[in-house]
């Protein structure tokens, strides 16, 4: 069911996605990653590289696939919302399979649907990708994995941006 999410929420922000440079940081992103330059402070390593990777797909200008990334990323983070949350759901609160799935898509549409994530998931932006990790590294530090995978995420996190 994560994959529906993501699939569902993924098409919802290509339908609006901008099909070039949008407002605020984009245009800059675009640039650091085609160029490998380095953008404002703190510079986004990790966006730039990610980035650049994106940017060699052969699909539209390298800003629409920079938007196409922030598009992927901010769906992944609903869609690991919606398993976090539906995890809680069943553990904490002793929900059933059914209960616990309508109340973590609610809530993974809240965020989805909300202005601030939905006007950064359309363009080049560095906020998917910070909420991308800060959700994965909930997800793992709840799911009682190894706390190395956890910790990995979260310097990833943290050399993408110092918000995580």
């Amino acid at each position: 069911m994560p994959f529906l999410v993501w699939l569902a929420w993924f098409g919802v922000y290509l339908h609006s996605l901008s099909p070039g440079l949008g407002g605020e940081d984009s245009g800059e992103f675009a640039a650091t990653a085609v160029s490998l330059g380095i953008s404002h402070p703190p510079g986004y390593p990790l966006m730039t590289l990610a980035g650049r990777l994106v940017s060699l797909v052969p699909l539209g200008s390298p800003a629409f696939r920079l938007n196409l990334f922030s598009a992927l990323c901010a769906a992944g983070a609903l869609a690991l919302l919606y398993s976090l949350v539906r995890r809680e759901a069943q553990a904490r609160w002793g929900l059933g399979a059914r209960s616990s799935g309508f109340i973590a898509l609610v809530s993974a549409s809240a965020l989805g649907f909300s202005q601030a994530l939905w006007h950064q998931a359309v363009i080049s932006d560095k906020y998917p990708l910070n909420l991308l990790f800060f959700s994965a590294i909930i997800w793992s530090a709840t799911a009682g994995i190894r706390w190395e995978l956890t910790a990995f995420l979260l310097g990833l996190g943290f050399s993408h941006h110092l918000q995580t």
